[in-house]
């Protein structure tokens, strides 16, 4: 931090403090916390472009924090598709060994949507919805 001549440990400090604020952020707290005046907590954070620095940050962690959320999504979607694909499995020994329930043909239908869907794929075709929409509305 650039401090133009300015006490830089104290002028840093009184920075995180005003930073730690977050949504409560106030330069008159500054200057109570750091027992000086609202003109010097007002040039410290002018002469320090405080705003600015503020805003970098804050579009750091937001960065940070859209990375961290898409890196988790994209592991829950993976190991829920896993899953999927395993009960699909299971379901396949069923049919193969005769073994199928009258219940089960259904499940494994929404297993394979829930796994399309997972998967980033369409679960129907948007034509037959269309259809169907328009049927009922004329009904």
């Amino acid at each position: 931090m650039i401090l133009n001549g300015m006490n830089s440990h104290r002028v840093i400090e009184a920075f995180e403090y005003y930073w730690s604020l977050g949504s409560d952020r106030a330069l008159e707290k500054v200057a109570s916390k750091f027992k000086v005046s609202l003109a010097t907590a007002k040039t410290w954070s002018y002469k320090n472009n405080w705003k600015k620095k503020i805003e970098d940050r804050e579009l750091l962690f937001q960065k940070k924090w859209e990375e961290q959320h898409l890196s988790d999504m994209i592991k829950f979607r993976k190991d829920n598709l896993d899953l999927v694909k395993l009960l699909i499995k299971k379901g396949k020994k069923l049919i193969d060994n005769d073994n199928l329930l009258p219940g089960s043909v259904t499940d494994i239908k929404e297993l394979i949507k829930i796994g399309l869907l997972l998967a980033g794929d369409i679960t129907e075709r948007a034509e037959n919805k269309i259809t169907i929409e328009r049927e009922i509305i004329n009904e």
